[in-house]
């Protein structure tokens, strides 16, 4: 038999132009954009035993301006330890982003928030629904009411019951039906529920706040008062916000 013969050619290759790019799996290349990687649709850390998916970001300078349409993360310069969150098992649905406090790694969870903007209602909010609490907690309820169309004759801006709430207590399971917030009015007064703000201009305004502490698995629903000497004529707007503490 013949021999055959192995020639290995070794040859230079010029210096690359442009920082080379690299494919995480499942996704389109990323490229090296003055040091940052710039990457299409998601990226997707390994997984596997020992492998925990993680994006660590080493302390920096905030850069001085950011592409359009993006979202960004940075450590700041200076940062004495390493901290670490983890995010829920589930969704927890919409609200803020919160940090238990526990130790590093803490747990990232939303508190619930709800906001309620209503314009243009002449008539009375009957019970409607606020929020179905998933826990039971306390929750701060605040809100703004304020004439926009005065009525011809009169008018009170939130009726003769104000903002009422109800829920059911988290502690004893007592059902809270006729648990009504405070009515301070455009100078700051102190108002008796059941007189509402008679000022009917469009100064007038109402607005209060609570804390409740209700049950999980009860909605918790809110209702406004109204009342025109002629019907439908006046106007308000109607801002409610519960806030998950």
């Amino acid at each position: 038999m013949g021999r055959h013969q192995l020639i290995l050619v070794l040859c230079c290759f010029p210096a690359l132009a442009q920082p080379p790019t690299f494919t995480p799996r499942g996704i389109s290349p990323c490229t090296n954009v003055g040091g940052n990687f710039a990457c299409p649709g998601s990226l997707t850390s390994g997984v596997g035993t020992g492998v925990a998916g993680t994006l660590d970001l080493g302390q920096g300078t905030l850069p001085s301006t950011f592409p359009a349409n993006t979202f960004s993360l940075y450590a700041p310069t200076a940062i004495s330890l390493s901290y670490q969150w983890i995010v829920p098992s589930a969704d927890p649905g919409q609200g803020f982003l919160f940090s238990n406090g526990g130790a590093t790694p803490s747990l990232l969870t939303t508190k619930p928030y709800v906001a309620i903007d209503l314009t243009g209602q002449t008539a009375a909010k009957t019970s409607t629904l606020l929020l179905a609490p998933t826990a039971t907690a306390a929750y701060r309820i605040t809100y703004y009411a304020k004439v926009t169309t005065v009525a011809s004759v009169s008018s009170i801006l939130g009726g003769t019951t104000g903002l009422v709430i109800t829920f059911t207590d988290g502690t004893d399971s007592v059902a809270q039906t006729a648990f009504t917030l405070p009515e301070v009015n455009q100078a700051g007064t102190s108002l008796a529920i059941g007189t509402g703000n008679v000022t009917n201009t469009t100064q007038a305004t109402l607005t209060g706040t609570a804390l409740i502490f209700a049950k999980t698995g009860v909605n918790i629903n809110y209702a406004f008062g109204y009342q025109s000497t002629n019907a439908a004529e006046m106007a308000y707007e109607l801002h409610i916000r519960l806030e998950g503490l």
